[in-house]
């Protein structure tokens, strides 16, 4: 988003993709894996990643895709948190989180620091305005799934994800920059409570020429979301 006090514009996005079962799907990584496998193969989707037989069965999984294909209970979604899931019971971690971010925090956990190589995201300008930009966070999952299929290491498939999120976010701001001539760039939302993603986005940022804002005392999460909130009203209230 480019925004301030008094208002805000989203300036891009992650592609959308459907939540199969809606809430469900933040809950179960499999079924966000069978809805991205869907979108990037079609109906094959699913047979295409046969690892995913270890967190559901055939049946399960074309199911899913036959709802985020129709759109059946299926809410559009363009959260990096249901891109970390998908990725991550694709690269063989997990189905079924037991807790809120498990499959996304698993994913981070298991990253090799060692390796420099990316999976790489097309960054495209946004046909709704001709500005804007969409990340195609399919290609990410497309290239997790065929790298874990030929039985890459499973660190360096999670490291390649997080660098090629972080060079392809990294992209976007520099075409926003362009668009609109702005160089600040504050990193906010529970994705960057992922501390890898965090520090490869900050220094590709900065060595574009940014100057990237962090959190340190108001939460990235939904604390700082509120406090922003109160930021807003206050301003709009001394200004009426």
């Amino acid at each position: 988003m480019i925004a301030d006090l008094a208002g805000y514009e989203r300036a891009g996005h992650l592609e959308p993709v459907r939540m199969p079962g809606g809430d469900a799907a933040s809950e179960e990584p499999r079924r966000m894996a069978a809805a991205y496998a869907a979108l990037v193969w079609g109906d094959e989707g699913p047979e295409r990643l046969p690892g995913l037989r270890e967190f559901a069965s055939a049946d399960e999984l074309g199911f899913w895709a036959d709802m985020a294909r129709r759109g059946v209970n299926s809410p559009v979604t363009t959260s990096a948190g249901r891109l970390f899931d998908a990725a991550a019971c694709a690269a063989g971690l997990r189905g079924v989180n037991a807790y809120e971010g498990q499959a996304a925090c698993e994913l981070e956990g298991v990253a090799d620091l060692g390796e420099t190589g990316s999976y790489e995201a097309r960054v495209e300008r946004s046909t709704d305005d001709g500005w804007g930009v969409v990340i195609r966070g399919s290609d990410l999952f497309a290239a997790v799934a065929e790298d874990a299929a030929r039985g890459a290491v499973v660190g360096k498939v999670a490291a390649r994800f997080h660098n090629g999120l972080a060079e392809a976010l990294a992209r976007a701001c520099e075409l926003v920059r362009d668009g609109k001539r702005i160089a600040t760039v504050a990193l906010s939302g529970g994705v960057f409570q992922n501390a890898l993603l965090l520090s490869r986005l900050v220094e590709r940022l900065e060595g574009s020429g940014f100057e990237v804002l962090t959190h340190s005392l108001v939460p990235t999460g939904d604390g700082g979301i509120a406090f922003g909130q109160a930021a807003v009203a206050a301003a709009r209230t001394e200004s009426a």
